[in-house]
């Protein structure tokens, strides 16, 4: 993970290429604080989300899922993501994402959570949680706010992947750009934003949240459910499962 500032933008960039920026409990960590600590800084104007690689992120990591012994040890590992998830919504500066090739799991919700997301005609966008078991509890919660229910809920039990122009259209994406292009248009996006007053900025994002203090509550109870499936035993079978078919495929 790097974390870093630069003019008036802080950097947060997910580099695990090897993994396609599968998220580790340690780079959830890692988001929530750097996301924390450019929302208290008042020399950054916006935070941008990043993926070196060629990838955004794939997911959460599933090795690291599967040695979770307990639903409390679960709950505690999820932790992490609700503590990243409050930081992006309760942040007073807008947060906008960079996609470059997949957005898959974790990495697909953290699009529903920004304030702007820039995606690369070659992204790819997916919530295929529910094909290992498990549910996506943002997509459940923010992502009926974000999509309309019917959509959030087709997307959760379909499993379906996205093109960046389809995502698009459905919302979850702001914008497209030309391949390798969407950091470059982010920072623009970000100039942009700089220009504007922090007092307007701040504005908006509080009315913002007041719209989504429920979701919120909601978000909560639905990482609690996934704790609670990450455990189970079909669960670790098809997380296995899925874990060979990769091996067995070279990646």
């Amino acid at each position: 993970m790097l974390v870093y500032a630069e003019d008036d933008v802080g950097y947060i960039i997910f580099n695990r290429p090897w993994k396609r920026n599968a998220l580790t409990r340690a780079m959830w960590e890692a988001l929530a604080t750097g996301v924390f600590t450019y929302c208290s800084d008042s020399r950054v104007s916006s935070i941008i989300v990043y993926g070196e690689g060629g990838a955004f992120s794939a997911g959460d990591d599933i090795e690291e899922m599967l040695g979770l012994g307990s639903v409390e040890e679960a709950r505690r590992y999820f932790t992490a993501h609700r503590e990243a998830f409050n930081a992006i919504l309760r942040c007073s500066k807008p947060v906008i994402a960079a996609v470059e090739g997949p957005a898959m799991g974790g990495g697909a919700e953290l699009l529903l959570a920004a304030d702007i997301v820039v995606a690369s005609r070659r992204s790819t966008i997916g919530f295929p949680e529910a094909k290992l078991g498990l549910i996506p509890p943002v997509l459940l919660t923010l992502g009926t706010y974000v999509l309309g229910y019917r959509r959030a809920k087709a997307l959760a039990f379909t499993g379906a992947v996205l093109g960046a122009e389809e995502a698009r259209e459905l919302g979850i994406v702001s914008l497209a750009s030309g391949p390798g292009m969407s950091l470059r248009m982010a920072q623009e996006i970000a100039r942009m934003t700089s220009e504007m007053p922090s007092g307007s900025r701040a504005a908006i994002r509080s009315i913002s949240l007041e719209a989504i203090s429920s979701i919120m509550v909601s978000m909560e109870h639905a990482l609690d459910m996934l704790a609670q499936l990450v455990v189970t035993e079909e669960a670790k079978r098809r997380m296995k499962s899925f874990l060979e078919s990769r091996r067995s495929d070279g990646q």
